[in-house]
This record gives structure tokens, sequence and C-alpha cells, in this order.
């Protein structure tokens, strides 16, 4: 899962400067008309989609209960195991 996380923030952030480079081009020597409020909008926005998908993706969290739980069972079978032998 983390490959994939680490994917989707590289693509998010080429797609970032891919969609920010024609805000910036710009002739030398003219003046922009207004406030560049696009690149803060573009940024904003990219910076809360990355935000949901790294909070919505999942965790390591099931496989660490998978992992609890299989050394609960396998102690358990030990345990057995030994009552076994001492019988």
């Amino acid at each position: 899962m983390p490959k994939l996380r680490l994917m989707l923030v590289l693509l998010t952030l080429l797609s970032l400067h891919v969609i920010s480079n024609p805000v910036f081009a710009q002739a030398e020597g003219e003046e922009e008309a207004g406030k560049n409020w696009v690149l803060n909008y573009i940024s904003v926005v990219l910076s809360v989609v990355v935000g949901i998908i790294v909070v919505g993706l999942g965790s390591n969290r099931e496989t660490e209960e998978e992992r609890k739980r299989e050394r609960r069972e396998a102690k358990e079978k030990e345990e057995r195991l030994k009552k076994l032998e001492q019988s």
C-alpha cells in the first residue's frame, strides 16, 4: 500500500506542475492584469485531494489485526499441544 500512496502523491505533484505551468507563462515585461488567484485555487484543491487520498486509503490496521489473531491462534495451539504431551 505505501507504494500506491507514494505513486498517488507523486502523480498529484506532477499534475500540479503541469497545470500551474500555464499560469506562470507570461511574456517578459508583461504585467499581470489582476491578482493571480488561479494557482492558489489549484494548490488548495490538490492539497485537499491529496489529504483525502492519504487519509482515505486503508492503513496497515487490518493486517496488524490479522497478525495478532494468528499469533493468538498459534499460542493456543501450542498450549493445547503442551497439554496433550503432559497427558
